[in-house]
């Protein structure tokens, strides 16, 4: 009988907390993660789903009950989810191992064709499946038929076409066609998580009131809470400590734990599953999101900002204004500069300031060695394998042309031509300003894995060269630029004219 007061207890604290409306978003966004195989570290949120409902007032054990309750009671549902978003994973992945030689060689591009096809009958089958099995007993029916409606129209497109496609020869256009196509596989996946987890929430909540031990008192006694918070009813704000809080002493080694496990909370958040770990204002987000989660976790405030902030997809000024309130409210300055301190250990850097001279001097005035040298730093910062001389020339010429580019490309040209020939070197500055434009997908994992060689970079640029005009022009402005100079002095001996300086490309 103990046990099954404890289950019930428990089981009435989930069912409260997933009425707040925020608490049960965070739930679903933290469970579609969990089951989307396109996320190595499960265990991550395996964690912050366990987390998220010991904050509900369950122990760990009954958090680990109730997970393991969902799971099994919506296997078959999470089942056919997986299954659906591995087939477009391992579609994508394959195709793109195969692109690059399809783009110069699109002899084989049919077999990649009926494997999205295929992709899509499956999409199809799974979402026929939880029409049938998995609706039966929900509330919100029509919620889900129309979250079902929205997968359907994104694959009548796609469908339509891999069809026309199919019954001619397929070439240089289908492959391009199929890269579009990726971009709505995984909306479609992102999608398929989104109802797995909303449903199997739903489904087990539906059957957890329909259990013969959740019974009239509970019903009763959760009556008379409702009345009590009415007539004590706390403010919403986010920064607001709860009512009458404790006072706890806590030694120097537990508050360096909270901070600690504060921290590692705020990576887990930036780096899975959007991977903000390159984003430039990376460690600024880290310290503020870990002051507020060292607020919460200390009680200061209440945990649904962090739904908030989820939202706001980690908005920097959103995370700095309300970093700002706690650091005023609670005095949390201490705390706050030992988190960047410990950001600092662990990146060899600190929150820039704005008065340094690294973060007021301007780009265009690094010297071009410098920039190079910045550029190669930042490289070898990005990647754990060893590379080659030319792959990790490719990859930090990228680098320069992304971040400075801010010195004539002969000048640059002179810095590399003992590692790529003149057209390697032109189709290598192609590609990046194709890049930029988003006409081409990124090639840096790619050459990593697979070495500089292997993208056959002469080829991809007589691509886009072939595809789009601008880059004809461009590669003959870059012609010019790379001119040896005694060329352009045998030019001017006829007609003198003003020595012409070639800025480098705008990238």
């Amino acid at each position: 009988m103990e046990n099954k007061i404890t289950t019930r207890e428990s089981l009435n604290k989930v069912l409260k907390h997933m009425s707040n409306e925020e608490y049960y978003k965070r739930f679903n966004r933290l469970f579609k993660e969990y089951i989307d195989p396109r996320n190595k570290d499960k265990n991550a949120f395996y964690y912050k789903l366990l987390q998220h409902l010991t904050d509900a007032g369950l122990t760990k054990t009954e958090a680990e009950e109730f997970f393991k309750d969902m799971r099994v009671k919506n296997a078959h549902l999470i089942q056919s989810i997986e299954e659906s978003q591995a087939k477009i994973k391992e579609s994508i992945e394959k195709f793109d191992k195969a692109k690059f030689d399809l783009l110069t060689n699109p002899v084989n591009v049919k077999s990649y064709l009926i494997m999205f096809m295929e992709t899509i009958k499956i999409i199809e089958q799974t979402l026929n499946k939880i029409e049938k099995e998995s609706m039966l007993n929900v509330n919100n029916k029509e919620h889900f038929q129309e979250k079902i409606k929205e997968i359907r129209e994104l694959l009548k497109e796609p469908k339509q076409e891999l069809e026309e496609k199919l019954k001619k020869e397929a070439g240089f256009n289908e492959v391009l066609m199929l890269q579009q196509m990726k971009t709505t596989f995984d909306k479609i996946s992102d999608r398929l998580g989104e109802i797995g987890a909303e449903l199997a929430t739903e489904r087990t909540i539906n059957e957890v009131i329909n259990e013969k031990y959740i019974d009239k008192e509970q019903g009763q006694e959760g009556q008379k809470e409702k009345e009590a918070e009415k007539e004590n009813p706390q403010a919403p704000a986010d920064t607001q400590a709860p009512a009458a809080p404790e006072k706890e002493t806590e030694s120097p080694e537990k508050d360096a734990y909270v901070l600690s496990d504060a921290i590692y909370k705020a990576e887990l958040e930036l780096n899975t599953p959007t991977d903000k770990f390159n984003e430039p204002d990376y460690k600024e987000k880290l310290a503020y999101l870990a002051l507020i989660n060292y607020a919460v976790d200390k009680n200061l405030i209440k945990d649904n900002i962090l739904t908030k902030i989820e939202s706001s997809d980690f908005n920097l000024d959103f995370l700095k204004e309300k970093a700002q309130t706690i650091l005023q409210t609670y005095d949390l300055y201490d705390a706050f500069n030992k988190i960047n301190n410990d950001i600092k250990r662990n990146t060899d850097d600190i929150l820039v300031d704005d008065t340094t001279p690294e973060a007021t001097e301007s780009a265009q005035n690094i010297t071009l060695d410098k920039a190079l040298e910045n550029s190669l730093h930042a490289t070898l910062n990005s990647v754990n394998t060893e590379l080659d001389e030319k792959t990790l020339s490719f990859l930090t010429l990228s680098e320069y042309l992304h971040a400075y580019n801010n010195h004539n490309l002969s000048d640059v040209f002179e810095k590399f031509k003992d590692t790529f020939n003149k057209d390697e070197f032109k189709a290598i500055v192609l590609y990046n300003k194709a890049l930029m434009n988003n006409d081409v997908d990124d090639l840096f994992d790619f050459v990593v894995e697979q070495n500089f060689e292997a993208a056959n970079i002469n080829e991809y640029a007589k691509m886009l060269k072939h595809n789009f005009p601008k880059y004809v022009k461009m590669d003959e402005e870059l012609e010019k630029e790379l001119m040896p100079k005694q060329v352009e002095k045998e030019l001017e001996i006829g007609a003198p004219q003003k020595n012409k300086k070639f800025r480098g490309l705008e990238i």
